[in-house]
């Protein structure tokens, strides 16, 4: 009896052994998985840094990758009329328009924030349809090369709200094919008195 006592003495013992033999080849195997998972982590994030300093070595406003893309500018992008007399009506001002990108830009339309407020598109000294808040024109559209010039031309009508009296800020957005700026806005400020 003590033999077989003995035995299974041994066979509890090589268990146990065998136990923790295997839990340190599990940690072992963890620890490898984890080192691989953190070497191909480490090398997907030198590929993509990589990539994007390649790609992404172009002018400011630019998005990575799209170097041969138009980009729409507009400057001042806030335009401030100042003081604006109810009684002296309607003002406008032409903002300079410009295709800074490498392909042609093609303007699709325009919105603005209020009723107050109009805008439209001078390209070669000739005025397209007026774009305001609702019932805009359908179907036009405007083309301008790279580095050609257009003005945006904003009216701002104070009787729109007689009642307003003291600063004012709209917004008129512009719809292109600028893949960075497919909608870009451009403000206006003023102060309405009577």
């Amino acid at each position: 009896m003590a033999r077989g006592k003995d035995n299974s003495w041994r066979s509890k013992g090589q268990s146990r052994r065998g136990r923790r033999t295997m839990r340190a080849e599990l940690k072992e195997q963890r620890r490898r998985i984890l080192k691989w998972a953190v070497l191909i982590a480490a090398l997907v994030l030198a590929v993509g840094l990589g990539s994007y300093r390649l790609l992404s070595h172009r002018g400011p406003g630019e998005a990575v990758g799209l170097a041969d893309s138009p980009r729409i500018e507009v400057i001042p992008r806030v335009y401030d009329f100042g003081t604006v007399s109810q009684a002296a009506g309607v003002v406008t001002a032409e903002l300079p328009l410009e295709n800074r990108g490498k392909s042609d830009l093609i303007i699709t339309g325009m919105r603005t924030s209020c009723d107050c407020t109009k805008a439209s598109l001078v390209i070669n000294g000739e005025e397209g349809p007026l774009f305001g808040m609702h019932n805009n024109p359908v179907g036009w559209r405007a083309r301008l090369a790279p580095g050609e010039r257009a003005s945006l031309k904003v009216y701002y009508d104070p009787n729109v709200h007689g009642e307003l009296r003291g600063l004012v800020t709209r917004e008129i957005e512009i719809f292109s094919n600028d893949p960075n700026n497919p909608v870009y806005s451009v403000r206006i400020k003023l102060v309405q008195m009577e």
